[in-house]
């Protein structure tokens, strides 16, 4: 345990060993230079940039509406975030009026989709730690949830359905019985999938003291989100800087207590939970009436826009400016960089093979650190 105590990295004059980033078990291309000493990590270098895909460039000089598709790409496993990030952002500065029912179908959708991306970030940790049964048994549940979403926005990863005013189309009479039909079925499976993780003694013996990320380095990190809440600290711009309709559903915010790799899983199955509270909730007061407020002037619309959202790895947040319509310059402030900078803190004073589950353990979203 001492070896964990270990804050600082020391100055060193090299490497001793490279992890590729074609490293298949990873799941994402990132680099790591890691130098040893006695079987321990002291010091740690991410090396990232091989999947830049460039949005924060690419959309400069778009109009207003015809960017969405691209914001998409800013986050792969919960791509609909990003889309309402940039909505509230415009919404809010142009003073433009949500209908009510449209706020209630992008809560429920950004919780489906908090689900998927759970689900996915579940399958990653069940394939690093062998539990084949439960990795085949996430895939299958987040099959369901990506269905549903397509049927509400036409893509499973992609969906370009929020829209500046509202959504892109209503919700169809085939969507909402294909979901009550899937969460009649969800709550029993998912607590199937709690057995696997947390009471298994072998899942919880592997996670537990494993990663420890302190306090300290949390706060100089600015780290938000799950990775934030597995600290103890119940800090969710949900609660604290509400948007949409939250303000009118009731739920908790999960929470752990040291900041290891097991409390990070606690959080994230309880939340989990909770979506699905949520989305039960959001679809039993969702009233009827109009999806989108329509804005003829939106190619006019001149400014600075600054928004903030909850989404699955932590604080999403974008500043535009517009001059007449068009995107002059974007900039998004993503929780997962800060989170690979977390997981290079956490992971010193442990052996290199502990760094594969540690990394998982953070959910980092690689098309978020090379925006």
């Amino acid at each position: 345990m001492e070896n964990r105590k270990i804050k600082d990295y020391e100055e060193i004059e090299g490497y001793d060993i490279y992890i590729e980033p074609q490293f298949r078990p990873f799941g994402f291309p990132v680099g790591l230079y890691i130098a040893l000493k006695d079987g321990v990590i002291i010091n740690i270098k991410p090396e990232f940039g091989y999947l830049t895909t460039g949005v924060e460039k690419v959309v400069e000089g778009m109009e207003i509406d015809k960017a969405i598709p691209f914001i998409d790409r800013v986050d792969s496993s919960s791509a609909i975030s990003p889309e309402l990030t940039y909505c509230i952002g415009l919404e809010k500065t142009f003073k433009i009026d949500v209908p009510l029912r449209a706020k209630f179908i992008r809560t429920a959708l950004c919780e489906l989709s908090r689900i998927s991306s759970h689900l996915l970030w579940l399958t990653r940790l069940a394939n690093v730690l062998g539990i084949n049964n439960a990795l085949h048994y996430c895939l299958r549940e987040r099959e369901e949830v990506l269905h549903l979403i397509e049927l509400a926005t036409g893509s499973r990863l992609t969906p370009n359905f929020i829209r500046v005013g509202g959504v892109a189309s209503n919700l169809s009479p085939r969507f909402i019985e294909e979901f009550r039909k899937f969460f009649r079925s969800f709550r029993k499976n998912f607590n199937m999938l709690k057995t696997f993780f947390l009471e298994n003694e072998l899942v919880v013996n592997r996670l537990n003291n494993l990663g420890v990320l302190i306090e300290e380095d949390a706060k100089n990190l600015a780290i938000t989100g799950p990775n934030l809440r597995a600290l103890g600290i119940k800090k969710d711009v949900r609660i604290d800087d509400t948007y949409g309709i939250y303000d009118e559903i009731s739920f908790k915010i999960p929470v752990g207590e040291k900041g290891d790799s097991l409390d990070r899983c606690i959080v994230r199955m309880g939340e989990i939970e909770q979506s699905t509270s949520i989305i039960s909730q959001a679809f039993y007061k969702m009233p009827e009436g109009e999806i989108r407020t329509y804005t003829e002037d939106i190619n006019q619309f001149s400014g600075n826009t600054r928004s903030h959202i909850e989404c699955p790895h932590g604080e999403l947040a974008m500043e535009i400016s517009i001059d007449e319509g068009k995107i002059t310059k974007l900039r998004i402030k993503s929780p997962s960089y800060n989170n690979l900078l977390a997981f290079s803190r956490a992971v010193l004073g442990e052996s290199v093979e502990d760094v594969e589950v540690i990394l998982t353990s953070f959910d980092i979203c690689v098309c978020e650190v090379d925006k």
